[in-house]
């Protein structure tokens, strides 16, 4: 999630480096859920968006 999207940018770069390597989809999942709650459902959106766009 980029700035723009999440409108913090330490947030933003925290869980821009929790994307990073191995057990990626983990550690991002625990960062959103355990420090920036308040995010989750403006990730959802983007998600779910992103998903539809995917399916067409």
């Amino acid at each position: 999630m980029s700035p723009r999207l999440v409108g913090d940018e330490q947030a933003a770069r925290r869980l821009a480096r929790a994307i990073d390597g191995r057990g990626a989809f983990r550690r991002f999942n625990n960062e959103l859920h355990q420090e920036y709650s308040h995010l989750i459902p403006a990730w959802r959106a983007f998600r779910d968006n992103r998903a539809a766009c995917w399916a067409g």
